[in-house]
């Protein structure tokens, strides 16, 4: 079943770049049945120029593209002097991790792997709208607790969103952030993967096929083989079989 935008929201903006034009066909009429504007490019120069022009909530970018592939798309519209700070979701052929960690790095959000469910579309695309929504809403009046973390040498200023280790800055994906810190939010306690799918990516129902599972798991491990690189092996620890917990501890900055 898909979801409606209701009556009087404001309806996302979604880019999709794609140039196999049956695959590009489907995810646009999926999205626009799920309620969202949805333009399409066909290579990464007209894609780069289109969301420079839609400035859309939403790319949906593959990653093997004519003219330049989604990893120069991704870098051009998420970097340099007017950065898109759109949510990215990118559609690969390709399952290999360094791949993935390499996409992540250059700004994506999230990545599906062909051949991928219609359903598990939409449910990716709501939950990353639902992120940017969070995050570009305005802040909350702010209470008593420390709006600034150190984990040992990374210092997480929750408010501005900025992460700095060794004193310089370090940037993190609005992903790679918010996963940071619900880490950090019970330093030491392991918290599972699909736990995190809710609490980071916005998932609300994980009712999904073994397949699709191993690849909705597998986003939460390629963010944090993000984290360590960008913050240090030490930072995130894994417990095999359940999940993830914060390493450092974790005291105000």
């Amino acid at each position: 079943m898909t979801q409606q935008t209701p009556p009087g929201a404001r309806r996302a903006q979604v880019v999709v770049v794609e140039d196999e034009p049956a695959i590009a066909g489907a995810v646009a009429a999926r999205l626009r049945a799920d309620g969202h504007d949805v333009t399409l490019a066909g290579d990464g120069p007209s894609g780069v120029a289109l969301c420079r022009s839609v400035r859309p909530d939403l790319v949906v970018l593959d990653l093997m593209l004519p003219g330049f592939d989604g990893y120069e798309v991704c870098r051009r519209i998420q970097s340099g002097p007017d950065p898109l700070h759109a949510a990215v979701l990118m559609l690969t052929a390709r399952d290999d991790e360094a791949d993935l960690v390499l996409g992540l790095r250059l700004g994506a959000d999230d990545y599906l792997t062909k051949p991928f469910s219609p359903r598990e579309l939409s449910a990716r695309a709501a939950a990353l709208l639902r992120r940017a929504a969070r995050t570009t809403a305005p802040a909350p009046v702010p209470d008593p607790a420390p709006v600034a973390l150190r984990l040992g040498d990374v210092t997480v200023d929750v408010e501005s969103r900025l992460v700095h280790r060794g004193g310089g800055a370090v940037h993190l994906t609005p992903t790679e952030f918010d996963l940071l810190v619900r880490l950090a939010e019970r330093p030491g306690a392991v918290i599972s993967r699909e736990q995190l799918l809710t609490d980071v990516w916005g998932w609300r129902d994980l009712a999904v096929s073994r397949a699709e599972s191993t690849t909705t798991t597998r986003t939460v491990d390629s963010h944090v083989a993000a984290l360590r690189r960008k913050l240090g092996d030490d930072v995130v620890r894994t417990v095999h079989g359940v999940g993830y917990a914060g390493a450092l501890p974790v005291t105000p900055a």
